[in-house]
């Protein structure tokens, strides 16, 4: 693969997950089901609660190997093709800061093969599968210059010229942590976009895979406005900043289309997981009980499947210099809803 001119970065640090959904509500704040943002009747199932997998009483799915301490796995993205969960990882070397793309598959969603590199000189991978069978991945460089986009017919290994996606315009401006979704023929890529001295968002580019791809505008900005049960106002969880989008183009039981959204809002130092929704995937508004995650960690980078009758969310978390991997979490739904 040829990379790109300036390859870009999602060096965001990682979290954990809450079993259930948080009391108190964000009035605010664009919450799903009334009329601001988004709109009224959008999901909730497949959002909240979620069960930690512990395998072997261990609190991630996948680590870096022992004899790699410099080494940490992040920002998964997960899809599921014939019937199996195919999972993206940044491996970011802390040493150098340089990055590479894991790709490992699981049939249950929990135990994964070895993983196996699908794209060097790349960080923050996000892959979806056309019509044709073609599978896009959208990653960001090292460095945070720039977003590109690549193509592979197996999804195990991408090997073409990459395409750049979004640059940044200006050297105190980062992208990160690019959203791949497939659109009827275009692609439309979320991404994290910060600005020295600003708060960052989650921005929205699209075109087709030809190019160009041309900005569409902010999908969502830090939370304002919040309010506690009481009337009185409250420090939104996400004032901080929102970063690390996964967008998933769905279908509702009526037939309906319907973006949905996890993201990590930035509070203080660290971060935790909520969601938010979209008829239009321009204006999204959230999830009324956000966070969905929040186990006091800096929780980064959530990834959302639904496996046959599960909902699967991955996410990275560092806990210490020796306790960082991927986590996931179950929602075993008596009656899954969304297809995607």
């Amino acid at each position: 693969m040829t990379p790109l001119p300036h390859p870009p970065s999602a060096s965001l640090v990682t979290g954990a997950l809450i079993a259930g959904v948080v009391a108190g509500v964000v009035a605010s704040c664009a919450a799903l089901g009334g009329d601001d943002g988004g709109g009224a009747h959008l999901p909730n199932r497949g959002v909240v609660p979620w069960t930690r997998v512990t395998p072997n009483d261990a609190p991630f799915i996948l680590v870096p190997p022992a004899n790699a301490p410099s080494t940490r796995w992040r920002e998964p993205n997960a899809l599921v093709r014939d019937g199996a969960v195919h999972l993206y990882v940044e491996a970011r070397d802390t040493a150098d800061d340089s990055a590479r793309v894991l790709w490992a598959t699981s049939e249950d969603g929990v135990s994964f093969t070895a993983p196996s590199v699908a794209l060097a000189d790349a960080a923050a991978p996000s892959a979806a599968i056309a019509a044709d069978g073609t599978t896009w991945l959208a990653f960001a460089a090292p460095d945070g210059a720039a977003i590109g986009l690549v193509s592979s017919a197996d999804g195990a290994v991408f090997d073409g010229v990459a395409a750049e996606v979004v640059a940044t315009a200006t050297g105190d401006e980062v992208v990160a942590s690019p959203s791949l979704v497939i659109d009827g023929d275009r692609l439309v890529v979320y991404f994290t976009r910060a600005t020295t001295g600003s708060a960052p968002v989650i921005a929205r580019v699209s075109g087709p895979p030809s190019g160009p791809f041309t900005p569409d505008g902010v999908a969502l900005e830090a939370g304002a406005g919040c309010l506690a049960s009481d009337g009185a106002a409250e420090p939104c969880w996400d004032d901080g900043g929102v970063t690390s989008p996964d967008v998933r183009l769905a279908t509702t039981p009526a037939g309906r289309r319907v973006f949905r959204l996890f993201y990590r809002g930035v509070h203080g130092a660290t971060g935790a997981l909520g969601f938010a929704a979209s008829w239009d995937g321009l204006t999204f508004s959230r999830f009324p009980f956000n966070p969905v995650i929040d186990e006091r960690f800096d929780e980064v980078g959530p990834s959302s499947v639904r496996l046959g009758d599960r909902y699967l969310l991955y996410w990275s978390e560092e806990r210490s210099a020796s306790a960082h991997g991927i986590a996931l979490g179950v929602d075993d739904s008596d009656a899954p809803t969304d297809r995607w």
